[in-house]
């Protein structure tokens, strides 16, 4: 790519490896969550909290997991 700036060609590669990160997270989560568990086990079953809960709150606020709050989740215990 020419004509771009070295820095922008970097930033861009860290974030296109960032968005395939997120969805292996993501996937992982999925799975995670196929059983009862709290949402802090759940996380730390996929990986590192710090790395992993923002996937999950952006799942949960973007009402892609719905089916959390009516299944086997134990609300209440974070």
């Amino acid at each position: 790519m020419n004509g771009h700036d070295p820095v922008w060609l970097a930033d861009m590669r860290w974030l296109a490896g960032y968005r395939h990160r997120v969805a292996e997270v993501a996937a992982a989560l999925l799975e995670a969550f196929s059983e009862s568990r709290t949402l802090i086990d759940g996380a730390r079953s996929v990986g590192d909290p710090i790395a992993v809960l923002p996937v999950l709150y952006h799942l949960l606020w973007s009402r892609n997991w719905w089916w959390i709050w009516q299944s086997g989740w134990r609300g209440g215990r974070w």
